[in-house]
């Protein structure tokens, strides 16, 4: 009976440790101010939010029951987002990027000059990431639009991660926030 306490123990500290594949889109119309954000864990959708800007909030939708369910994100929810952020940045190891453009401003001239722009844009948070990450593969596309009036941009990223990273950076975040409150109020 002790060996199978063990064995199942041993398989949760694996499920632990062992990394997870993950990918991530994001896409976003500037013209229309709505964009999309989905995350698959191992090819399953995990979450999946269309979201708009307002002036200081950040509105997110989702389906449920074939209904528009709205969230409104607080500034206290903004603060441990911002903090997991920069928990999870030196935990996650980045193997693929795709920045994606269909770019257009109803003149040839500036499209053009857009576009080069997005890709000045693109290859210089690639040159930060390389510096901080090593060696990444990315790919930049662009189409443009030079009759018509798009601004579309979409990134797709596939990571490694582990459990235990994600609730060290989830534990460290709400003792940060809580620490930060308590000398906040004093």
């Amino acid at each position: 009976m002790q060996n199978v306490a063990l064995i199942i123990i041993v398989f949760f500290l694996l499920l632990l440790a062992v990394p997870i594949f993950t990918k991530g889109y994001f896409c976003y119309d500037a013209l229309n101010n709505l964009g999309v954000i989905t995350i698959y864990v191992f090819f399953i959708k995990i979450l999946c939010y269309k979201f708009r800007l307002t002036k200081n909030e950040l509105v997110l939708f989702t389906e449920k029951k074939k209904k528009q369910v709205e969230f409104k994100v607080s500034k206290k929810q903004i603060r441990f987002l911002k903090q997991f952020t920069v928990q999870m940045q030196n935990k996650i190891s980045i193997n693929n990027i795709a920045f994606n453009s269909r770019l257009g401003l109803n003149d040839a001239m500036n499209t053009a000059l857009l576009s080069g722009l997005f890709n000045i844009v693109c290859n210089g948070i690639m040159g930060f990431l390389t510096t901080k990450k090593g060696k990444i593969n990315y790919l930049i596309t662009n189409y443009q639009n030079f009759n018509g009036m798009s601004l579309v941009i979409s990134v797709q990223m596939s990571f490694l991660i582990t459990l235990i990273d994600i609730l060290y950076a989830i534990i460290m975040s709400f003792l940060i926030i809580k620490r930060s409150d308590k000398y906040e109020n004093v």
